[in-house]
């Protein structure tokens, strides 16, 4: 198995040739912002997708695009701390301090008895997933120290860059696992959380990494202290500062999820054994548009979930079996084709349907019935103006799959339908309160070889009152669909919380340097998505974030932030960075 740490025993420590150079020529802070440019900043973005990304067809705002698939912990996420992070943090002046879940660049103050300020955000991202998402804040907090050893700027305090793993949950169904290393260290239970083929964090870690990251990093350390103050940038990913004509936003608060991970049926089942009369195979794919579960609000005129007009679909084929007698419908696995995490809506969905039975006329009847409704549920998209494509549901017959596998009709058939049931309860009760700010998606959906469905659900609240709420009715409505099947949802995952308060003094602060500097225009705004910030939060350090726009959602390869934008975010950046590195 991979191993994230190079093996250099309890002194992790690479120190870079640029720590010699002097700072005689006494840079000023005006030098360090004007040194950051976003042309710089994008290329370095896609230098650092390029890595194991798979390469997209261009789009006019992206003449160069990549897929992201940096999973916590994977290959990918290996090759881009060792081969990206780590030389170019190296680059930029600082000393690299190795974690098992993170690269920590430190820049040296000229007082090592100040508390260092520490500037964070991620690397790894969903399957899939866009070019932008906690990148943009790492590469900005390199470029940041990188301006400064250029400018010869040399801070008060020691100033930290921490570029983490493990913010996503979509590998281990465990958010901001790298954070929690950090700030409060992982517990037995949380490094037993696993990936779907059942390997662990702990797995992935020797005996040494292990001691590591189950203890607070910056109480372990010696050579560094724990932070004063930490900043996180990030790309908003929704377009709330788009929308409002702001150049940055001063987040104040962020919304934090339960999630679960949810079973229908209880006992193993066995595939069919024969073969039925007369089938007809019949492929129906959903096209949707991929985004982020928490950032994204509900409604249709902000997301085009494939996994919900799938159930919708479905729910109008099972209804086939009560007005055609005779007839006979299985459903195969329903297929998330765009990378599923349980943190991102549902880009694109589909399954096998077989139709059967002793009368063809009918089964061919129940075809164009079936097409008929594709074609009425695709009007009904289209006439509510959202984000759904034209044609966005298609229905084709097929010869038979090569390699497919249905469970006896009786028995799997009361499983999807309560699944489905819960998918469309998820969306709408998440729907009738989203004036209240909370979101809820199921974001994944995998049908074991035993027959059970397996069901990851993601709900988000500003206000935790309100999310239990939105909690308790899906947990009500399962308990109702008890009577079609067996649903059980066990205890919150790890990751699970509650909502965090950012520091309201660094919120002032980052506010009037942003003016101060004249960066742009900002605004104080609420994140619906989580973030690592939380955890330092929670850890009892003073800390905020700060986003610059984003455009086409997010965990998706079309989301992008222009040239301009990820500019005055860095920007913002800096001179909130310089406000606090002095004494």
């Amino acid at each position: 198995m991979n191993k994230p740490i190079a093996e250099q025993g309890q002194d992790h420590r690479i120190l870079s040739p640029e720590i010699a150079r002097n700072f005689q020529s006494g840079g000023t802070e005006i030098d360090v912002i004007g040194a950051i440019k976003g042309t710089t900043i994008e290329s370095e973005l896609v230098e650092l997708a390029s890595m194991g990304g798979e390469p997209k067809e261009p789009t006019e705002n992206l003449p160069i695009r990549y897929g992201t698939n940096r999973l916590a912990l994977s290959e990918q996420d290996h090759i881009a701390r060792n081969q990206y992070t780590k030389p170019k943090m190296l680059e930029a002046g600082m000393e690299v301090i190795e974690h098992p879940l993170a690269d920590i660049g430190v820049y040296r103050g000229s007082d090592s008895e100040l508390p260092p300020l520490l500037i964070m955000s991620h690397t790894d991202t969903v399957p899939n997933g866009d070019m932008y998402d906690g990148t943009t804040g790492v590469i900005g907090g390199i470029e940041v120290i990188r301006a400064m050893n250029d400018a010869g700027f040399r801070p008060d305090r020691d100033i930290v860059v921490a570029s983490l793993t493990g913010e996503e949950s979509s590998r281990f169904n465990f958010a901001l696992f790298g954070s929690r290393a950090l700030f409060h260290g992982l517990t037995d239970s949380e490094l037993a959380s696993s990936d779907k083929d059942g390997v662990s964090i702990g797995d992935l870690l020797d005996d040494e990494q292990k001691e590591i990251v189950c203890k607070p990093f910056f109480e372990a350390q010696k050579d560094i202290k724990k932070p004063g103050a930490i900043i996180e940038l990030h790309v908003e990913q929704f377009d709330k500062l788009a929308e409002s004509n702001k150049d940055i936003g001063v987040v104040d608060s962020i919304a934090a999820p339960v999630r679960y991970s949810v079973s229908v049926g209880d006992t193993a089942l066995t595939p069919e054994d024969e073969t039925p009369k007369n089938p007809k195979f019949l492929r129906l794919n959903v096209k949707g548009k991929a985004d982020h579960s928490g950032a994204t609000p509900m409604g249709t005129e902000n997301r085009a979930d494939a996994l919900v007009e799938t159930a919708r679909y479905v729910s109008s084929v099972l209804n086939l079996i009560k007005e055609s007698p005779g007839l006979e419908i299985n459903i195969g696995d329903i297929d998330l084709r765009d990378g599923q995490a349980i943190n991102k809506i549902p880009g694109e969905a589909g399954t096998i349907i077989r139709l059967s039975g002793g009368d063809t006329e009918k089964i061919d009847a129940a075809f164009r019935k079936l097409l008929e409704q594709a074609e009425e549920q695709n009007t009904d998209l289209s006439s509510k103006n959202g984000r759904f494509d034209l044609q966005p549901i298609q229905l084709e017959e097929i010869d038979e799959p090569a390699e497919i596998k249905f469970f006896k009709t009786s028995s799997i058939l009361p499983r999807i339908e309560a699944a489905l049931e819960l998918v469309t309860s998820v969306n709408n009760f998440a729907t009738n309160q989203k004036d209240e700010k909370v979101v809820g998606t199921i974001g994944t959906f995998r049908l074991d070889d035993d027959g059970v469905i397996r069901l990851g659900l993601d709900i988000r609240g500003k206000n935790i009152v309100q999310r239990d709420r939105c909690e308790y009715l899906i947990k009500q409505r399962a308990g109702l669909l008890q009577k079609i099947a067996e649903i059980s949802f066990g205890k919150p995952l790890s990751g699970s919380g509650e909502p965090v308060e950012m520091d309201p003094r660094l919120v002032e602060t980052a506010t009037t340097a942003i003016e101060k500097f004249e960066i742009g225009s900002s605004m104080t705004m609420f994140s619906p998505a989580g973030h690592d910030a939380q955890n330092a939060a929670r850890a009892g350090i003073p800390t905020v974030m700060l986003f610059c726009p984003s455009h086409e959602g997010a965990h998706n390869p079309d989301a992008f932030s222009t040239a301009a934008e990820l500019e005055k975010g860095v920007k913002a950046l800096a001179a909130v960075t310089l406000e606090l590195c002095q004494r």
